[in-house]
């Protein structure tokens, strides 16, 4: 994980939200690095940080309205 480039922070983030026990007693067991839930859950929480601040910011780029100009109010009604 950490040599595709996924943050430190963000494994240990999951380690302790979803598999520590210390912070909710019904958390699952971790048996592998390789369990798929577990995997999900980093990839998850990397995406949340890297890849939707990242489509944000190119959204943003365009220039304002030009969906909005693109579209008459016919087709939404």
């Amino acid at each position: 994980m950490l040599a595709s480039g996924v943050e430190l922070n963000d494994v240990l983030c999951v380690l302790r939200g979803r598999v520590d026990r210390r912070s909710f007693p019904l958390n699952q067991t971790l048996n592998s690095w390789a369990d798929q839930w577990f995997l999900k859950a980093v990839a998850e929480l990397q995406s949340k940080h890297v890849l939707v601040p990242a489509l944000v910011a190119k959204w943003l780029k365009t220039s304002p309205g030009t969906a909005a100009e693109r579209v008459s109010v016919s087709e939404v009604a």
